[in-house]
């Protein structure tokens, strides 16, 4: 759209996406009891610190929360490097630019829905582990990659990782904190990869100056696959506890 109609009307639909998206999600029914009244509702602030401590003493959320701060900061650098890395490392016309970032987007698409495929007998834990290494490769090999070609499937491979990541990181949250505390938690864990694409946007900027697009796709790709040393110990550690307690648990019963 953008290279055959031109930015201000590209910007006007992508506008009206987001109103569609507001009127369809008017129609997401609750799955909760309704609200309290407004005059009963607790202030942000508790709001926000009732949130903080579910993260805190939860080595489960901890362990997501902590992973999701680290992997945006380097996943996000991506965003920074793409467009400059078609234009002049693979000398790509604003069409395969455009192809280029919607590859990661199908990958987001295409890569939950064959999580679908398994149902319940996935363990998450693996799937988060398997979306951060999908991720980090497929950064590095669009960093790296020849031809526009090999940067599409690399974009394509770290989509299918962002998506996969969601769904894990989202999954072992509802299964380990009360269903009556999820909105806060959801909201709480939230903030951490969003302040962490704003270091990303902060340092990347610096960085693609100094070292241009393709090291900074290196960088963001080592930086993500990093990450697993991590996370894995966190979650493994956090997982064998509660897999502890609930074996003292059903052996008290």
């Amino acid at each position: 759209m953008l290279a055959t109609i031109g930015l201000g009307p590209t910007l006007v639909v992508d506008a009206a996406t987001f109103v569609l998206s507001a009127l369809l999600i008017r129609g997401v029914r609750g799955l909760s009891a309704p609200a309290a009244p407004a005059a009963a509702r607790e202030p942000f602030h508790q709001v926000l610190g009732a949130g903080m401590r579910v993260v805190r003493h939860s080595r489960v959320v901890r362990a997501v929360s902590v992973g999701f701060l680290v992997l945006v900061t380097f996943a996000a650098l991506d965003n920074l490097a793409l467009v400059p890395l078609g234009r002049t490392a693979l000398a790509a016309d604003e069409v395969m630019i455009g192809l280029l970032a919607t590859a990661y987007g199908v990958g987001m698409v295409l890569g939950p829905v064959l999580l679908t495929r398994a149902g319940g007998r996935t363990r998450m834990q693996f799937v988060l582990y398997g979306a951060v290494l999908a991720l980090g490769l497929g950064t590095l090999v669009t960093g790296v990659s020849p031809v526009i070609g090999v940067a599409l499937l690399g974009q394509a491979l770290a989509g299918a990782g962002a998506g996969w990541h969601h769904v894990a990181a989202d999954t072992l949250i509802q299964q380990h904190v009360p269903a009556e505390r999820l909105g806060v938690v959801f909201g709480t864990v939230y903030m951490f990869p969003y302040a962490a694409e704003v270091l990303a946007y902060l340092a990347g900027a610096s960085l693609l100056g100094l070292i241009g697009p393709r090291w900074l796709l290196v960088v963001s790709g080592i930086g993500i696959l990093a990450t697993l040393a991590l996370v894995v110990p966190l979650l493994t550690r956090a997982l064998g506890e509660r897999a502890r307690r609930r074996a003292e648990v059903a052996a008290v019963a």
